[in-house]
């Protein structure tokens, strides 16, 4: 992956979390607010993608903005971080459907939006290298 498409994928993942994550939400939710987490989650995946599609890098390296590659330990805490965004993402579906305008349905928005956010921290945006 070219370092450019990396850094849109970025900026982009980047600035769609931090807007859901300001936002300000009613209760009951709406189909509106379950967007703004269907959102969140798109980003975070987009930019998770981006990391997961990049080479592995080479034994001693680390991933770093002139050194565009995947390791392996990030690898692995992306993926789970991803299993338990989506898998909120998908109880958060599934409540509002059962349940439109229910009150209790906010906390499931703020946990589908904050694992959402956890999924964007686990993918480097700078060097991984200590120090």
């Amino acid at each position: 992956m070219k370092p450019i498409s990396y850094l849109r994928a970025v900026v982009a993942g980047a600035l769609a979390l931090a807007l859901a994550a300001c936002a300000s939400f009613p209760n009951p939710v709406t189909n509106n607010t379950e967007a703004t987490a269907e959102t969140a989650y798109a980003a975070a995946a987009e930019l998770a993608t981006a990391y997961l599609a990049l080479p592995v890098c080479a034994a001693g390296s680390h991933f770093s903005l002139g050194n565009l590659c995947k390791e392996t330990a990030i690898v692995k805490s992306v993926k789970q971080a991803d299993t338990i965004a989506y898998t909120a993402l998908i109880e958060l579906r599934k409540f509002h459907h059962d349940n439109p305008g229910s009150i209790n349905e906010i906390t499931l928005v703020n946990a589908a939006i904050n694992a959402a956010g956890a999924l964007k921290s686990a993918i480097p945006l700078k060097s991984t290298k200590g120090g």
